[in-house]
């Protein structure tokens, strides 16, 4: 683990050393590419090694006790409800019934959320008003410090708890809670392409904010233009009310080419069908081309929900706001898995050279011109190609 090893593709960042560590011994405040990593304080260590055990990211599962060979697809019946969702409005569906459900027992729900135009925290909510706050995708590392103690206080105070974050985060909330959770706790991952810098992101929205003369009130990624049949739009929205709705944000091109992610997500082991979560959620990418019935529904977007555990299956069949279908799992599509020889080999060099001050000129260079020009232009983009073919033929 990292705090022996010190090799930052073991540490997933989720915090739980330090929620655990009884004399708070443990801050996050060692910082490698832009992410936070755990230090010991020794003189206030009292070497009960809690720490050590906690750590759930490179321990071996036997995931046979959680997979089940149920999977479905639906869509939020709710049309505006699903526009302003990333996928097809299945975390929405899921946490609304939850919160109605066990409303009586005084329910509550964990998920990440915008703590600013910069940040991404999880916080909780108790009511349906404050899901607009946790829904929609956020590829930033979100901070959990301090949230696993809080859910446990929630457990013990004998509520139902709802969590959403990444497979690593579940995997070390059910870590820290032990047996205490199995009638409480319902948990929702996601189909996850690895986190972003959030020290990267703060350093790029600051540097948009210069460039524009102007302070950003809100950046959200994967909005949605019909029209153009895509689901991939970023909106900046800034201060004196000028809007940016592009498809070649720089940041998440990056983010896309994983030069941007944690270490840890290329060794991650829970790809695939490898969650220990109750519900696994995510676009359901090429679904339409499976089932041609439903190909106008794509670009309105069509949520994933693959369920781990009879839990999970119990709540999505219940789910009464959502038109849904059982799909098979040859379905899925999970896309390229992150793997150590996906880990970009110009990595090290832009981190070498990090300059905050110029930073959307370096994201710029490793982009390059011609991935810009391609989904900016895509026809001046052919032409380009065309012309560099007749040049290189001499």
């Amino acid at each position: 683990m990292f705090l022996d090893s010190h090799i930052y593709s073991e540490c997933c960042g989720c915090g739980a050393c330090a929620d655990i560590c009884p004399v708070r011994a443990i801050s996050f405040d060692h910082i490698h590419n832009g992410f936070t990593y755990p230090q010991i304080d020794y003189k206030r260590c009292i070497k009960c090694n809690k720490c050590r055990k906690i750590c759930a990211f490179t321990k071996d599962y036997n995931y046979d006790n959680y997979f089940s060979d149920r999977v479905f697809y639906g869509w939020v019946i709710d049309r505006d409800e699903r526009m302003r969702s990333t996928s097809g409005g299945a975390f929405y569906s899921i946490a609304k019934a939850f919160l109605s459900k066990y409303d009586n027992y005084g329910a509550c729900i964990y998920g990440a959320a915008w703590s600013d135009p910069y940040t991404v925290s999880h916080i909780g909510i108790s009511e349906i008003s404050g899901l607009d706050d946790l829904r929609r995708s956020k590829y930033i590392q979100s901070s959990t410090i301090h949230i696993f103690e809080a859910i446990k206080k929630e457990i013990d105070d004998r509520k139902k708890v709802l969590f959403s974050g990444t497979p690593c985060q579940i995997a070390e909330l059910y870590e820290f809670l032990g047996s205490r959770y199995e009638e409480q706790l319902l948990t929702v991952d996601l189909v996850c392409n690895g986190v972003a810098s959030p020290i990267v992101f703060k350093d790029y929205i600051k540097s948009l904010e210069q460039k524009r003369g102007n302070k950003i009130v809100s950046y959200s990624f994967r909005n949605k233009m019909p029209s153009k049949n895509s689901l991939k739009y970023i909106e900046i929205i800034y201060e004196n009310g000028k809007r940016t709705f592009t498809e070649t944000d720089l940041f998440y091109i990056c983010y896309q080419n994983r030069l941007l992610h944690r270490e840890s997500c290329f060794i991650c082991p829970y790809t695939e069908f490898n969650h220990l979560s109750d519900i696994t959620i995510g676009d359901f990418w090429h679904i339409e081309e499976k089932i041609e019935s439903i190909k106008d529904q794509r670009p309105f977007g069509i949520s994933m929900m693959l369920c781990n555990t009879k839990k999970g299956i119990d709540c999505v069949t219940e789910l009464t706001d959502i038109h849904i279908s059982e799909a098979t799992l040859d379905m899925i599509d999970f896309g390229e898995v992150l793997n150590e020889s996906l880990r970009p080999s110009k990595m090290d060099e832009f981190y070498m050279n990090y300059k905050k001050k110029k930073l959307i000129n370096e994201l710029f260079v490793y982009v390059g011109f011609k991935e810009i020009l391609s989904k900016r232009h895509p026809y001046l983009y052919s032409r380009y190609r065309r012309l560099r073919d007749l040049i290189n033929r001499g």
